[in-house]
């Protein structure tokens, strides 16, 4: 009996630091980017995979998404518009959820007249 205890534990345990992991371990995956550019008007567009079972608060992560976009702090790209007139980010929780096509939100910001739209 105490043998199944602590199999049990170590399993409970074992799940527990893999699902931490997965939520709080790894850092976002941007999967595309592209600009859409005019005369007088720029639009960035990025595909962002978050790498997470859920996200809680939806506009403070797209807050924070958008924060590192235009401090050019994404990981793995380099935006080459300095201040465009638009960004769309797509969020998808995890790569399951973008082959499926499920997304979980897409935020759109207006940096002239800092205004956020995120729609769940």
């Amino acid at each position: 009996m105490r043998r199944k205890y602590c199999l049990l534990v170590i399993t409970v345990v074992i799940l527990l630091v893999c699902m931490i992991h997965f939520q709080y371990g790894q850092e976002i995956t941007v999967y595309g980017s592209s600009i859409h550019s005019s005369r007088d008007y720029t639009k960035v567009e990025l595909n962002i995979v978050a790498n997470k079972f859920y996200i809680n608060n939806k506009e403070r992560y797209a807050r924070k998404l958008l924060k590192d976009a235009k401090n050019n702090q994404l990981p793995k790209i380099k935006l080459s518009v300095p201040n465009p007139d638009e960004f769309v980010i797509t969020v998808y929780t995890n790569n399951q959820e973008l082959e499926e096509n499920k997304i979980c939100f897409t935020a759109v910001y207006y940096p002239e007249t800092v205004h956020l739209i995120i729609d769940i």
